[in-house]
């Protein structure tokens, strides 16, 4: 596409298309009012068009930026998404299977999310996501990356199940975002090699801003084993989040070569803080933490509630619990110590304490 700015929705279907600006500087594809079959995007990709690719483009417009349904191996590559209302870019396998790969692109200041990934295959790499701002009305939201394989039953703590599609986050930099800057809801995550940081609460509540947040929805009958989906976050930093850094609720969480800094507590109510926050409903999901740092905390360095975990090689700096051990939901937590752990302020150099607080455990962002 030559330069310009192209006042139009755009909708692909049926075949693969290669879109290519010169680059998204001088090509803005804008769209005021979006049409059919996708009303609230300006650019629309749907059945058939797998293989499609669009780069060196600028997508704004008065929805959302991208809708992304039923059509696999779609690329946006050196890409700007921005100022959209809706959402950044939205993936969803209510049309069929999906799955996209982001990478070398920007994705800032759209409103409610930056990235969705609804059952669809995520790959985002080498990108930025940032100022996810709230919804303007009620002031919700502002998540950088929404990544859910449960569709939410209104009116109910349930969910409706849908096919689990991993996501993969790599050398990319999600930050300034609110609520969450990584939510994910029964979806096996991979991130790595990744900056996370600045993650504000949400607006209207004062509640959350969560560095990395996971959710697992239990069925009527209870959550089992064979349910726990693997979360690996390894060589990440996240910093300057609020009331967690990570915290996750009935996953195996696998972190590696980690950093957690400077975890505040909630303005809303000035509860919480944690720098890991480790959460189980149910028995049996060992999670795994080593070579990890956790700086700053303004409540504890490492919570676990009724959850599973074996630490290695862990510095604690800074956190007034150490490391609390609190039952949730009647199940009574469990530490393995791996050994080399240290904790202390200003430097880690004795051993770590680990007891009973008597903390309340987090809210999760389900």
């Amino acid at each position: 596409m030559a330069e310009g700015t192209y006042a139009e929705a755009i909708t692909i279907g049926g075949k693969a298309v290669r879109l290519e600006g010169v680059c998204p500087q001088k090509v803005v594809l804008t769209s005021p009012e979006a049409s059919p079959p996708c009303p609230l995007a300006g650019l629309c990709i749907v059945n058939g068009a797998d293989g499609t690719t669009i780069q060196g483009v600028t997508l704004t417009g008065s929805g959302f930026g991208v809708l992304l349904s039923g059509a696999a191996d779609v690329t946006f590559r050196q890409v700007h998404v921005r100022d959209n209302p809706e959402g950044g870019i939205d993936a969803d396998s209510s049309l069929g299977d999906t799955s996209t790969t982001v990478a070398e692109s920007l994705v800032e200041r759209n409103g409610k999310q930056g990235v969705r990934a609804g059952s669809a295959s995520l790959v985002l790499e080498s990108s930025v996501v940032r100022e996810t701002l709230p919804d303007a009305g009620s002031q919700l939201f502002g998540h950088g990356l929404i990544l859910s394989s449960c569709a939410p039953v209104t009116g109910s703590t349930g969910c409706v199940p849908r096919p689990r599609r991993p996501a993969h986050v790599r050398r990319s930099v999600i930050e300034g975002n609110r609520v969450a800057g990584v939510q994910s809801v029964d979806t096996e995550v991979t991130i790595e090699d990744t900056v996370i940081r600045n993650t504000l609460p949400e607006e209207a509540s004062g509640a959350f801003g969560y560095g990395f947040s996971s959710y697992m929805y239990c069925p009527p009958e209870g959550c089992t084993a064979d349910l726990v989906e693997d979360l690996t976050l390894r060589h990440v930093f996240i910093d300057s989040s609020t009331a967690m850094g990570i915290v996750a609720t009935g996953h195996r969480l696998d972190i590696a070569d980690t950093v957690v800094r400077d975890t505040t507590s909630a303005p809303g109510d000035g509860l919480f803080g944690d720098g890991i926050g480790l959460l189980s409903p149910f028995s049996g999901t060992p999670s795994a933490i080593v070579g990890t740092h956790i700086i700053r905390s303004a409540r504890a360095g490492l919570s676990i509630f009724g959850s599973h975990a074996s630490v290695r090689d862990v510095r604690i700096t800074c956190a007034p619990i150490e490391i609390a051990l609190d039952p949730n939901q009647g199940v009574d937590p469990v530490l393995e110590d791996g050994g080399n752990n240290l904790c202390g302020c200003p430097v880690a150099d004795g051993p770590c304490k680990a007891a009973s607080a008597g903390l309340e455990p987090p809210t999760p962002l389900e």
